[in-house]
């Protein structure tokens, strides 16, 4: 990862790999989960991972296999922070739960309503943790979710309390969207969706004015979310669409600034003052006009972008398989049913569900390197399991891989060649 960053040396370009952030940690304290344990509503099993103390009703192999996938975005959070240190000195607790039922009654026997949401980086009393469940979610669902929390569990351990909403929620939503591919992190995702959301907001004049983001308290966002207003989805697309401008905006010109800026409010400076000693300015206008060229020219990542349509599909055709019904042997087959049958996923989000639908004429190809628009590629299965999606024109090659558990439910994960 590159040479250590001593304390009075100068921050590094931060998103550049390898990137570092020098500071000062404020302790958290988080006790003893002992105490708790004996009002569990379910039985979890114990094991430890390299980074993580996990807790869980799984089967052991897939507990594992997440515990070893948050085990690599750890070691990234690390990396990428490594001049913070955690005081606290020990494994995170990792609460991964069997269905979203379990996930609610063990939440609740610690003190947290969590009806309304699909995993948390949660503090009550003497529980912590980092806490989803994995149900009928694929896998990509699952690591969003615990990308997104973990590094909220992770800044509070590391860099402390006094990160402002909107860099807490925006680096989160930044890492929530990272996909690892053979054991490498993926960062700086672009989802084509949230880059029509935010450039909506730009065209109706209804996006957040610079100011009043970056100085939004904790209450204000959370009554966003509550009213049901699209101002509770956009602050988190906003947010996140800021933090990528910071890391790879004008070719990575605010990354040093962005650290120092971070480096401050770990040490205590409110967050007006760090960002303007950070950025030499007060007047956040001209940052904000950056930011807007930026956003309009970006463009999606198209590997990140062809993994979440093989998700919607590989949905449908489970869908498919669970009516029973004839499989399709190729794409424009699959297309043709799942239109028909007017198929919808419906991904829940901070602020509210996002569906998406067979209608998106999108969902079916794939953008290759070369520029060329490909269709995903239906290939036979295994006796008994549905068709494989594969993108053979994307390296590595990534396709749907199919498995029953003990209870017959069928599951997929992507796999890559």
């Amino acid at each position: 990862m590159g040479d250590h960053l001593m304390m009075r040396r100068p921050l590094m370009s931060i998103f550049a790999m390898p990137w570092r952030f020098t500071a000062l940690l404020a302790v958290v304290s988080l006790g003893s989960l002992s105490a708790v344990f004996s009002a569990q509503p379910v039985a979890l099993d114990r094991y430890e991972s390299r980074f993580y103390t996990l807790y869980s009703n799984l089967p052991l192999a897939e507990a594992r296999r997440y515990g070893g996938h948050m085990d690599l975005v750890f070691n990234e959070f690390q990396g990428r922070f490594q001049s913070f240190r955690d005081r606290r000195r020990g494994r995170q607790n990792l609460y991964l739960f069997r269905t979203r039922q379990d996930y609610v009654n063990q939440m609740g026997a610690f003190g947290v309503k969590a009806g309304h949401t699909d995993g948390m980086f949660f503090r009550r009393n003497q529980a912590s943790g980092l806490a989803t469940y994995v149900g009928d979610q694929s896998d990509q669902r699952v690591f969003a979710v615990l990308q997104h929390e973990g590094f909220h569990q992770f800044a509070a351990n590391y860099i402390g309390d006094r990160l402002p909403r909107w860099a807490n929620e925006g680096l989160a939503e930044y890492f929530g969207q990272a996909v690892i591919v053979n054991r490498k992190v993926r960062l700086g995702n672009a989802d084509a969706r949230r880059l029509a959301t935010i450039r909506t907001a730009i065209t109706d004049g209804t996006v957040i004015n610079f100011d009043d983001l970056l100085n939004i308290t904790a209450h204000q966002w959370h009554e966003n979310v509550r009213s049901g207003s699209d101002l509770g989805y956009l602050q988190y697309v906003q947010s996140w669409s800021i933090v990528h401008f910071l890391i790879h905006g004008d070719k990575g010109r605010y990354q040093r600034a962005f650290g120092q800026y971070l480096n401050l409010l770990s040490r205590g400076w409110a967050q007006t003052t760090a960002f303007e000693r950070a950025f030499d300015t007060s007047d956040t206008s001209g940052f904000q006009q950056r930011w807007l060229e930026y956003v309009q020219q970006l463009k999606p990542d198209s590997y990140s972008e062809a993994l979440s349509q093989m998700e919607f599909l590989g949905s449908g055709l489970r869908a498919l398989d669970r009516e029973s019904l004839g499989m399709p042997t190729t794409i424009d087959q699959l297309k043709s049913v799942l239109q028909e049958r007017q198929f919808q996923v419906t991904r829940m989000s901070h602020a509210g569900p996002i569906m998406i639908e067979a209608t998106d004429e999108s969902l079916y190809h794939y953008l290759a390197p070369d520029g060329q628009e490909n269709p995903f590629e239906l290939k036979e299965g295994q006796k008994g399991f549905p068709p494989s999606i594969g993108a053979s024109g994307l390296r590595p090659a990534p396709s749907i891989q199919w498995k029953r558990d003990k209870q017959n439910k069928l599951t997929f994960k992507i796999v890559y060649r």
